[in-house]
C-alpha cells in the first residue's frame, strides 16, 4: 500500500511561523499572517490593558532579584489573575523556604519573569493553532518557546473561547497540595536554569497529520509481510530509546494532567523535555484518526520512580547534540491516544480494534523526509487505560507492518511477556501470517 496520503515534510512550505536560517547570529524569521481569532493562539499581549498590569507586576519580581520574598511574589503574581478566593501557592513558598536553595530560586524566578516579559519582542506575527481534523505543522524557536513558558509559568494567558485544547498555566500546578507538584516543579525550574546558563539557539517543530476516511487501509484486505519487532523487559524509551522515534502514550488532550495531577508515562516525559509542553498550547484536541510528531525537544531533567514514586533527578543538557538543517535537535516523540477501556472486555470488539489499528497507523505513518526508521514504543494504552497487553502490542505491530517501521517493544520490567511477544511474533511469521 502507498501511504500517499502523509506529507513527507521535506520543503519549506510544509514548515509554518518560523524559518530557521543558518545566518550567523541571525534569529528565526516570522513569516505567517495577521491574528485571526479561530486561527491563532490568543497571546497574552494582545490584551492591552491586561498586559500593561502583567508587565507591572513581572517587571517588579524581575529587578527585585535575591531580595524577592515569597509575600511579594504571591502578590504580584494574583494582581493581574481574577480568583473569587485566594489559591494555596504553597508549592511556591517551599521555594522560598528551603535554606539551601532559596537564593538560587529567587534568582531564577526573577529571571523567568524577565524572560516572559520579553515575549512580544519575540513573536512578531500570530501563533497558528493546530486544529482537529486539519493537517498541519508548526516551528518555533527555542528562544520563543521558552517565551512562551516562561508566560505560562506565570498564568498570563486569558482562557480561550473557541476550540478544545489542554490548559497551559502553571497556576494548576502551583495550587495542587502533593508532594509531587514539587518534583515537578524542580524539573521546570532545572529547564530554566538550563536553559539561562546556555541558551539553546536552535528550533522544535509539532506535525499534526489526520488519516481520510477514503484512504484508510482495508485491513481484512491487507499483506503484507510482519516487520521486525524486538522486545525488551528492561530499559526506557527515552533512553534507550535513542535514534528511534518514541512513542508517547498520549492522552486526547496533548500533554494530559502534566500540569495537574497525571504523573506517568506522558507526563513524565513532559516534565524532563519541558519544550514538550508548549503542544499544549498549540494542538487543540486529537481526534480517532489524528496524530502527532513533535521533533526537535531537547531533555533537561533525569528522573526515578513512577507515579506517586517519581522524583527529579539531575542531568547535564548536552549542548553538543547534533541537529539538522533546521537546528532541531535529533528527536522524536509521537504523540497517539489510546482509548480508555473501563470495561476491560470491551477492548476485544471489532470497532474498537480497528480505532486503535487506526491510531497506531496514522501516527506510524507520519515521518518526516529525515525519521528514524525504528519506532521505540511499550505498553501503549495498558496500565491506568485498562489495555490488554498482547492485544495492544499485535495492534501496533499490523499498524507498524504496512507503515514499514520496525517496532522496538519496551515491556518496562515484564521479562515474561517480553519474552511471550516475541516468540508470538516468531510463530506468526512461521505461520505466513502477514500485517
Amino acid at each position: 500500500m502507498t501511504l500517499n496520503f502523509v506529507r513527507d515534510f521535506s520543503q519549506p512550505e510544509d514548515y509554518f511561523l518560523c524559518k530557521y536560517d543558518d545566518i550567523d547570529g541571525a534569529k528565526p524569521i516570522c513569516i505567517y499572517e495577521l491574528y485571526i481569532q479561530t486561527k491563532h493562539i490568543p497571546l497574552p499581549f494582545y490584551n492591552i490593558e491586561r498586559w500593561k498590569r502583567i508587565e507591572e507586576a513581572l517587571e517588579w519580581i524581575a529587578n527585585v532579584g535575591e531580595a524577592l520574598t515569597f509575600f511579594d511574589f504571591k502578590t504580584k503574581f494574583l494582581s493581574y489573575l481574577n480568583f473569587s478566593a485566594e489559591p494555596d501557592l504553597s508549592v511556591i513558598a517551599s521555594l522560598f523556604n528551603q535554606d539551601s536553595t532559596a537564593y538560587f530560586n529567587k534568582r531564577i524566578l526573577s529571571s523567568i519573569a524577565r524572560l516572559a516579559l520579553e515575549l512580544p519582542k519575540q513573536i512578531k506575527q500570530p501563533i497558528r493553532a493546530l486544529r482537529k481534523e486539519e493537517n498541519g505543522s508548526l516551528t518555533l524557536s527555542q528562544l520563543q518557546i521558552a517565551s512562551l513558558l516562561a508566560n505560562a509559568f506565570y498564568s498570563t494567558f486569558t482562557a480561550r473561547n473557541f476550540g478544545e485544547f489542554n490548559r497551559i498555566n502553571f497556576i494548576r500546578l502551583f495550587t495542587r497540595k502533593t508532594p509531587k507538584a514539587a518534583e515537578k516543579l524542580k524539573c521546570i525550574l532545572h529547564y530554566f536554569y538550563q536553559f539561562f546558563k546556555n541558551p539553546p539557539t536552535g528550533t522544535v517543530s509539532i506535525i499534526r497529520q489526520k488519516l481520510n476516511c477514503e484512504l484508510e487501509p482495508k485491513w481484512d484486505e491487507i499483506e503484507c509481510p510482519l516487520v521486525n519487532l524486538n522486545a525488551l523487559p528492561n530499559g526506557r524509551i527515552e533512553n534507550e530509546g535513542e535514534k528511534m522515534t518514541q512513542v508517547d502514550f498520549a492522552n486526547e488532550f496533548i500533554g494530559g494532567g502534566v500540569l495537574g495531577y497525571g504523573l506517568v508515562q506522558e507526563e513524565i516525559r513532559f516534565l524532563i523535555c519541558p519544550e514538550l509542553i508548549i503542544s499544549c498550547l498549540v494542538c487543540e484536541k486529537m481526534e480517532k484518526n489524528e496524530a502527532i510528531l513533535i521533533i526537535g525537544a531537547e531533555r533537561y531533567s533525569d528522573y526515578q520512580g513512577y507515579g506517586s514514586t517519581f522524583c527529579w533527578k539531575y542531568r547535564q543538557r548536552d549542548v553538543f547534540s547534533q541537529r539538522d538543517a533546521m537546528g532541531r535537535v535529533l528527536s522524536e516523540l509521537l504523540a497517539i491516544d489510546a482509548l480508555n477501556f473501563s470495561h476491560p472486555l470491551e477492548q476485544f470488539f471489532e470497532g474498537y480494534i480497528r480505532r486503535e489499528l487506526r491510531k497506531a497507523f496514522i501516527g506510524f505513518a507520519t515521518r518526516t523526509a529525515w525519521s528514524f526508521d525504528q519506532i521505540a514504543t511499550g505498553n501503549w494504552g495498558c496500565g491506568v487505560f485498562g489495555g490488554d497487553l498482547h492485544l495492544k502490542s499485535l495492534i501496533q505491530l499490523m499498524a507498524a507492518s504496512l507503515a514499514c517501521r520496525p517496532l522496538v517493544f519496551f515491556t518496562f520490567g515484564k521479562k515474561l511477556f517480553a519474552q511471550e511477544l516475541e516468540e508470538t511474533v516468531k510463530l506468526l511469521r512461521e505461520e505466513g501470517f502477514t500485517g
